[in-house]
């Protein structure tokens, strides 16, 4: 199992040397040469890059760099709220603990081993179709109305998943799980896990933008450590339907968080 870990590590390690520095960044370096062949490539035929890069120079002229201390100042703080807290309630929502944990719990709901093991094989495709569909709904309709539409629905599902582990020894019991389940992943596949790495930098200023973005990493994997590390002590505790009941709460939470 670690072992297959390691090709898609690989993958991305030699995609990477493939990654180009950002425009913005090389023309703070002084390397508008380097930032004028990323954005060539970038851009359609006939763009006007040399106007794009005067821009972006005289943009980052304007605008210094500040260190971390400039996070501290009160008038920062909203915009602190909406670019750590939607990342934590990305993880809050138990996105993470779902798919980890899916044939664990499935499994222990009274599932087959095979139905247990094909659903949760299953939500691995179910989040590449939603951000698949996040990012061009994105495109389309833009971040907050992504978020406001998709995070609700994603609630709703998980509303629905809660009662339905009370329906022990129902025909519909094992549907209506499986379809609540991958409802559940799809929304809010869509619905925030598309958008969690555009909030940040879309709403802070370009100052602080580079500290403040750097806090939003450890919110979204402190958040998903703290789920990985609680959930199944929680089901123990109080049980799968009150477990997920849990999560709902904190959809709506993220849905509101975004002005």
């Amino acid at each position: 199992m670690f072992g297959l870990a390691v090709i898609p590590a690989a993958v991305l390690a030699i995609g990477m040397t493939r990654l180009r520095e950002s425009p913005r960044w090389l023309v703070e370096q002084v390397r508008a040469t380097a930032a004028y062949a990323v954005l060539q490539r970038l851009r359609p035929a006939r763009s006007d890059v040399r106007g794009e890069i005067d821009a972006i120079r005289e943009v980052s002229a304007a605008t210094p760099r500040q260190d971390s201390r400039a996070l501290l100042q009160p008038w920062l703080r909203p915009v602190l709220v909406v670019a750590l807290g939607v990342p934590a309630f990305s993880r809050l929502t138990g996105i993470n603990a779902t798919v980890c944990y899916a044939s664990t719990i499935l499994s222990d709901a009274g599932f087959g081993q095979s139905v247990a093991l094909v659903t949760g094989i299953g939500s691995e495709p179910m989040l590449v179709a939603a951000g698949v569909t996040g990012a061009t709904t994105v495109d389309g309709i833009g971040r907050r109305r992504t978020m406001l539409w998709f995070i609700p629905l994603s609630g709703l599902a998980m509303a629905v998943l809660g009662p339905a582990f009370l329906m022990a020894g129902s025909p519909a019991q094992h549907l209506i799980v499986i379809i609540a389940l991958f409802a559940y992943i799809l929304c809010d596949g869509i619905g925030v896990r598309s958008v969690v790495w555009l909030i940040a930098p879309g709403v802070l200023p370009l100052g602080v933008r580079g500290p403040a973005t750097s806090l939003a990493t450890p919110a979204v994997w402190g958040v998903d450590l703290l789920i990985a590390l609680t959930v199944l002590s929680t089901i123990n505790a109080v049980g799968r339907s009150d477990t997920y009941l849990l999560y709902p709460p904190s959809t709506w939470s993220a849905s509101s968080s975004w002005p």
